[in-house]
């Protein structure tokens, strides 16, 4: 019988990529997304899930009747505030969103005994040394990483409480073909590079270093987290004491990503701007990757490769647009 895989988030960037993944593989993949969501990744990688595609925010009873429907045999939760800005502009949908959201989606996998990943972020160690281990303690300062830190608590709860099959991904700055979140450094500076306009940036993040890594890595990552989840259930999650950072090794700052994305779409006339942005931000960022590479995994794009191929993706889809 085919397992049936159900993705909130569905429709934004993650979740388009890794439903087109996991059809490929041979799920039968439903999603969850927002009643209206403004930039359609799914649309945009050419995939139309049908009647497959419920619309429901995570936090509503509706996701409850959607969820009971499907009766799914697996979850990756991704919907989320994912928005640093929009966070720090109204926290209380981000505290929503992203905690009591997770909350339900754990409930329902509690429910009807259901393994899931659920995705945290690299942003919830929120500051110390780095890279960051899965056993470092969790110092957020912010409302997005403080609400993605709760989430990864809440989480690790159930699965050290109720024994779940419940693994949580600790996810480094992610880009690639689809994004259309334009706020973001990547696809903001692809656009802006199509359109002849000058790209804008934070001041304060222009020489910060992040990592960085290309989606197909990340999809690559989750599709082998949800094969040892389905095949070995809670002993896997026990095995990796039910988290796992994924990351490349690959640091670099807008100082250097913004000009090579220039320099590959054609426009190095275009100067960057630099602006003083009133929202905060964690600075360096990076994370140790040994546990989820000693299971097989690793990167198979280097930041250069990753970033060429984006870009051509955005210069055909944007084009004439």
């Amino acid at each position: 019988m085919t397992t049936r895989f159900l993705i909130t988030g569905v429709q934004g960037f993650i979740g388009a990529h890794l439903a087109r993944a996991a059809i490929l593989e041979g799920y039968e993949v439903f999603g969850v997304d927002m009643y209206e969501v403004q930039r359609d990744s799914l649309a945009a990688l050419g995939l139309d899930l049908g009647r497959r595609l419920y619309r429901a925010p995570v936090q509503s009873e509706d996701f409850v009747v959607a969820f009971r429907a499907v009766k799914p045999d697996f979850v990756v939760h991704l919907a989320a505030e994912a928005i640093v800005e929009h966070s720090e502009l109204v926290p209380t949908h981000a505290f929503e969103t992203n905690i009591m959201g997770t909350v339900r989606v754990l409930e329902l996998c509690r429910e009807q005994s259901v393994p899931c990943i659920i995705a945290s972020s690299d942003k919830a160690y929120g500051e110390g040394k780095i890279p960051f281990v899965e056993t470092d303690p969790l110092r957020p300062r912010y409302p997005y990483d403080t609400s993605k830190a709760c989430e990864d608590l809440v989480a690790l709860g159930y699965f050290r409480t109720y024994g779940m099959p419940i693994v949580v991904t600790r996810g480094v700055n992610t880009y690639g073909p689809a994004d259309l979140n334009f706020t973001r450094l990547v696809p903001h500076t692809c656009r802006a590079a199509m359109h002849g306009d000058r790209p804008r940036n934070h001041r304060a993040m222009w020489t910060v270093r992040r990592e960085w890594i290309f989606i197909d890595d990340v999809i690559a990552a989750y599709l082998m987290l949800a094969k040892k989840l389905l095949d070995m259930g809670r002993d896997f999650a026990k095995q990796i004491e039910g988290v796992v950072n994924i990351g490349t090794g690959q640091q670099s700052s807008p100082s250097a990503i913004v000009p090579h994305i220039l320099r590959l779409a054609g426009r190095t006339d275009l100067q960057p701007i630099l602006e003083d942005v009133p929202f905060h931000e964690l600075l360096d960022e990076a994370v140790d990757s040994t546990r989820i590479r000693r299971l097989g995994w690793k990167p198979a794009w280097d930041l250069d490769s990753g970033l060429a191929r984006t870009v051509e993706w955005y210069r055909t889809y944007l084009k004439g647009g």
